[in-house]
């Protein structure tokens, strides 16, 4: 059965933020617009939910993107939303399938866990050590 790419591609984008909605790293800023997602990395972890203001997280997505950015399997890009960082999702190929939208959802979720990982790193040892 044929469906219109316009169709597919917002149906595809759904899947894509119902997962960003289940996640604990993750938090849409805008509501979805067609087939684009706009989102940030923002634990939900006791850690990080309260211990965090916007420059903090900025500096996080930052370091999130960067690691995105460099990947060859993905595409996305960042922006920057009324001072917030944040990491754009466009869902528009013809030849995306759900399977390639839940291989994004897991390098995101591969490329947040790392991201934290450091973060969490650089916080103790700043803490420890009173300089990175």
């Amino acid at each position: 059965m044929y469906v219109p790419l316009q169709t597919q591609t917002i149906q595809r984008s759904d899947t894509f933020v119902l997962l960003i909605k289940q996640s604990v790293h993750f938090r849409l800023v805008t509501p979805p617009c067609l087939s684009l997602s706009v989102f940030r990395l923002e634990p939900a972890t006791p850690m990080f939910a309260s211990a965090l203001n916007l420059e903090q997280l900025n500096v996080l997505n930052r370091a999130f993107y960067t690691r995105l950015s460099v990947r060859p399997d993905v595409a996305f890009t960042q922006t920057d939303l009324n001072g917030m960082i944040c990491t754009r999702c466009a869902v528009g190929a013809e030849r995306t399938e759900e399977a390639d939208i839940f291989l994004a959802f897991q390098v995101l979720c591969e490329e947040a866990n790392k991201t934290l990982e450091v973060w969490d790193w650089e916080r103790e040892n700043v803490s420890r050590t009173g300089k990175l």
